[in-house]
């Protein structure tokens, strides 16, 4: 995700009348900074990351 075109899935989630998708991978650190930043410069208000904490 921190470097996938996100234009083709958004376009299969419209064909799917899908309006929000959640990604459970469940990264952090430096992944998880750049997946955030593709979805907000690509598609903000259509996808969730989940990330996983380090205790």
């Amino acid at each position: 995700m921190p470097v996938k075109d996100l234009s083709k899935l958004v376009h299969e989630m419209n064909a799917l009348n899908m309006a929000f998708m959640v990604n459970l991978s469940g990264f952090r650190g430096l992944y998880l900074k750049k997946s955030l930043a593709n979805v907000r410069e690509n598609a903000p208000n259509r996808f969730g990351l989940f990330l996983n904490v380090d205790f």
